[in-house]
């Protein structure tokens, strides 16, 4: 399958709605529907050419320029994550929660097709220590899986993003960059092809961009693997069938 994605950016510049409307064809789409002004219009938009439109949500973080960040403030750390200007890490999981199902179910109004869980590996002894997360390991697992769960409950898929926490996800995202390729546990990417579920891959800043997804496909001996490669000389994302 086909990647498009606007919803997030490494070193260049995103794909535009108005490019995927154009051109996405069959294709799984991945956008930002709350940084979109008519999300529910694109959405039809998209899906009038067969595609599978993913909707991005920070599960581990709360950002300061989402319209539900004070709903969930309570629930996150104090301290900003160095990484991203705006964002803070879920501290108490269990009261995110209800807040990112309220999230969700927006996100299955406007008709979204998958769930992308961005940020889901949050939680580690280090962020914990130094940001002050309130929230255990096991607090932390079941808030992602129960999310998930509640994403079915709503008729979408839930895509994990660059973690495996077993068997309750439909589909999964890594992301892989010119200086580190495959950095993952093989398995954790193999499980999803076996089962005949959605794997792509976002690689970041490659000049031969082509070379690395046969390089994947030889990897994992399956040409089921879906791509999308920022090209460092285009200084753009490179869509494959």
């Amino acid at each position: 399958m086909c990647v498009w994605n606007q919803a997030y950016i490494e070193n260049y510049r995103g794909d535009k709605i108005r490019l995927m409307k154009r051109f996405a064809k069959n294709c799984y789409t991945l956008i930002d529907p709350f940084d979109i002004s008519s999300p529910n219009s694109e959405i039809s938009s998209l899906h009038l050419r067969n595609n599978q439109v993913g909707c991005y949500i920070s599960v581990g973080t709360g950002e300061n320029w989402r319209p539900d960040f004070e709903e969930l403030k309570p629930y996150l750390v104090t301290k900003q994550w160095g990484s991203w200007k705006g964002e803070y890490y879920v501290s108490d999981a269990i009261g995110a929660l209800p807040v990112m199902k309220s999230r969700v179910d927006v996100l299955s109004e406007w008709g979204c097709d998958y769930v992308e869980f961005d940020n889901m590996d949050w939680f580690t002894e280090e962020t914990k220590t130094k940001y002050g997360i309130q929230a255990t390991q096991q607090e932390a697992d079941e808030y992602i899986v129960d999310l998930c769960t509640y994403v079915q409950l709503k008729g979408m898929k839930c895509m994990a993003k660059n973690k495996n926490l077993g068997l309750e996800f439909d589909s999964i995202t890594f992301e892989s960059y010119s200086s580190e390729k495959n950095w993952w546990v093989n398995s954790d990417l193999s499980h999803f092809v076996d089962t005949g579920k959605l794997v792509v891959i976002v690689h970041y800043n490659e000049r031969r961009c082509g070379a690395v997804l046969n390089w994947y496909r030889k990897k994992y001996s399956t040409k089921e693997i879906s791509f999308i490669c920022e090209n460092r000389r285009k200084r753009k994302y490179l869509h494959y069938k």
